[in-house]
């Protein structure tokens, strides 16, 4: 018999002595009583543990039968630590083991193992050790009649890396998370950033992170703007600029310069990262990655991250980071403009006061009331205040009928309805605007009502009665048109009330009251009265982008494939019926196929056209053309103009959601039109970018991942 041969049998009579002990224990349990019985169980259960780990150990036995030849390191080693055998894998793997013993990471621990392995009284145990960088799986068995312990060795690096590996791009999802959850909660851009700071500190485990913007200036300086981990100084003699200099072409730099990430695996050895590798070794930093922010096609910033061990980032939890980083470019773009609609807010209110005065000379119907609540603070009647004889006349309430009075002493059947309307508007401020109609007066009004100053509310109106008539006879006539645009009119009825009422209002007020006394006002006043309706109209603009800009996001994209030539047909075609008193020559070139939603690239067709008339009024005539071509990976698409152009040391500015182009006054726009072909263009995958000169035109372009390859 050889000696496998003699190992498998030994390993087969183990296992069939183990199964007739568990045969004869469950035997003598079924004839004890039940409380007897429940002890004996957890002998019985412990049994089988036994008898499990015993089989699994002979199974490695029988598998290791040949110990020369196996390539896993197998050793026996007395309770004091000394070695008795090796084989050739374990003799290879660890040189110094026998000299060792005890003392070497393979045994570590080796004195509590061999206390814990003869207390349990279990033959069989495993463990992992690490053994310089090593993992190795142990299953150690003793072996009682020689006073040795035989260890069974088994190679677990690969596994523990995947493990590892695992456990960090879980730690960086959980960071992509929190900052995106703290990008919803933050109003303050500095809290923001030092906190998506702290995040990936503390939930990436990284040594140190700190954001950096781009400046404009001479030396393209980066500057640091927060920070978290372990610094000690070492960001206040960082001294990176994003040029094409030796400070430049670090990761920092490199990153901002090509909007790609950037990286350094090995700060020890890598020569571009040469002028920081002093304080940076000092501080215990090894390897970093540095993720651009982007916006409008251009690097504003990096987010960098420093960590301990040199090649740490792996490929996939790169990707997570970029993420993390596109998402903090977001939310520093969102906070920026939520600071820009409260001040936008703000300057809509003090106007609202400025000129309050001056609708007592309306010829709309005014009154100004306040809001009284009960002893719960609900609203349940109003007072009026203050009416103006157009109120007077288009109600035929007198002003001494009314003036000090409520509206249940003027009028006993009032609908609750509009106390409660009106009381929303006094206690929050929001404002309303309505339709209603008056059946004693046989007329339909439209109204609107806000709030001067707190628990009151003033309400403007005008008849509207020869409109509503008109507008039910158009109503009879397009009924199935009125049906087919149900859902644009539900949302543009939706906007109006929420957004262009006060717009509106202020804007027909001070039309009238300019058809009516513009005559008695000094050049002066007029003027100012101008730049009322001219702001108004100009924030009306910004909310029409805005609400285009926002549904982006929210749109369900349909992609298919588009005939660009027909699409430009079609809207040309729109465009010219509103510029149809204009000299505008369109010039149409190669114009290859794509794919995409075709809705939305119609919509960066009509921006992007609806610019090009915009900034060529001033030319007879107006030259536009429109192109494309394949290029590679990507199908290019341009439009032309021969407009006044821009100025190329503002194109940083240039796709900015508030950023106006180079241009006379007279060319009205909020910038929310490219931001708006942006936001398409990138949902496509593709990229946008423009070239212009002052007075000499300019030319847009636009790709698309190309359908050709």
């Amino acid at each position: 018999m050889t000696k496998k041969e003699s190992k498998t049998k030994q390993a087969g009579d183990l296992r069939k002595r183990a199964e007739k002990k568990i045969h004869a224990s469950t035997k003598s349990i079924r004839k004890m009583s039940a409380t007897d019985r429940e002890g004996k169980f957890d002998h019985y259960r412990s049994s089988v543990t036994d008898i499990t780990e015993i089989t699994k150990a002979e199974a490695e036995i029988a598998l290791a039968s040949f110990p020369t030849l196996n390539p896993n390191p197998i050793a026996e080693v007395d309770f004091a630590g000394q070695i008795h055998y090796l084989n050739p894998a374990a003799e290879r793997l660890f040189p110094d083991l026998r000299q060792r013993g005890a003392e070497h990471p393979w045994l570590a621990d080796w004195a509590s193992l061999v206390l814990t392995i003869r207390a349990g009284g279990k033959k069989v145990n495993i463990r992992e050790v690490n053994v310089g960088g090593l993992w190795c799986h142990q299953t150690l068995l003793l072996l009682e009649e020689k006073q040795l312990i035989r260890i069974y060795g088994t190679d677990i690096t690969e596994r523990k890396k995947k493990e590892e590996e695992l456990n960090r791009l879980n730690r960086t999802l959980r960071a992509v998370s929190n900052s995106s959850q703290a990008m919803l909660r933050s109003t303050n851009e500095t809290e923001y950033l030092n906190e998506v700071c702290r995040i990936v500190v503390e939930d990436c485990g990284h040594a140190m992170v700190w954001i950096g913007y781009a400046e404009d200036d001479e030396d393209k300086t980066v500057r640091p703007v927060a920070y978290a981990g372990f610094d000690e100084g070492y960001i206040e003699r960082l001294n990176v600029t994003w040029a094409d200099t030796k400070r430049g072409r670090g990761p920092t730099g490199t990153a901002i310069r090509t909007g790609k990430p950037s990286g350094c695996a090995n700060m020890m050895t890598d020569p571009l990262f040469a002028p920081w590798r002093k304080d940076a070794i000092e501080r215990g930093y090894s390897s970093s990655i540095v993720l651009p922010l982007m916006a409008g096609g251009r690097a504003f910033g990096a987010i960098n991250i420093y960590s301990r061990k040199p090649k740490a980032f792996s490929e996939d939890e790169v990707k997570l980071l970029t993420e993390l980083a596109d998402n903090l470019a977001h939310g520093i773009t969102m906070i920026r403009f939520r600071i820009i609609h409260a001040k936008s807010q703000e300057a809509l209110r003090e106007s609202e006061e400025r000129y309050r005065s001056l609708f007592n000379a309306m010829t709309e119907g005014f009154a100004l009331h306040e809001i009284i609540c009960n002893d719960k603070g609900e609203p349940c009647d109003y007072r009026f205040l203050d009416i103006n004889p157009a109120f007077e006349r288009l109600t035929g309430l007198k002003r001494k009928e009314v003036v000090g009075r409520t509206v249940y002493e003027v009028l006993p059947d009032n609908d609750p309805y509009w106390v409660n309307i009106y009381g929303k508007v006094a206690l929050t401020g929001e404002p309303a605007h309505f339709e209603n109609y008056a059946s004693a007066l046989n007329r339909h009004y439209e109204v609107f009502a806000y709030r001067p100053e707190p628990r009151r509310f003033a309400v403007v109106f005008m008849d509207v009665t020869e409109r509503k008539h008109a507008e039910e006879e158009l109503t009879k006539r397009t009924a199935q048109l009125e049906a087919a645009n149900k859902e644009l009119e539900s949302f543009s009825y939706s906007v109006s009330h929420d957004l262009r009422a006060p717009l509106r209002a202020i804007d027909g007020y001070a039309r009238m009251i300019l058809k009516k006394y513009g005559d008695k006002f000094n050049e002066d006043a007029l003027s100012k009265f101008n730049t009322i309706r001219s702001s108004v109209h100009m924030m009306g603009q910004l909310i029409d982008d805005l609400l285009t800009f926002s549904r982006l996001g929210r749109k369900h994209m349909s992609v298919s494939k588009i005939d660009m030539e027909a699409l430009i047909g079609e809207v040309w075609k729109e465009l010219k019926i509103i510029n149809a008193d204009r000299n505008i020559n369109l010039k149409v070139k190669g114009m290859p196929p794509s794919y995409g939603d075709r809705a939305l690239i119609k919509q960066v067709y009509i921006n992007l056209l609806s610019n090009a008339i915009k900034f060529t009024k001033h030319r007879n005539p107006a030259l536009i053309e429109v192109g494309g071509h394949v290029d590679g990976n990507e199908d290019v698409y341009y439009v032309k103009d021969n407009g006044v152009g821009f100025d190329m040391a503002y194109y940083d500015k240039l796709f900015g959601v508030f950023q106006r182009l180079h241009s006379p006054d007279d060319f009205e726009g909020t910038g929310i039109g490219l931001a708006t072909v942006q936001r398409i263009i990138n949902r496509h995958g593709g990229r946008l970018w423009a070239e212009g000169k002052i007075d000499k035109g300019a030319t847009f372009y636009f790709s698309l991942p190309s359908s050709h390859t």
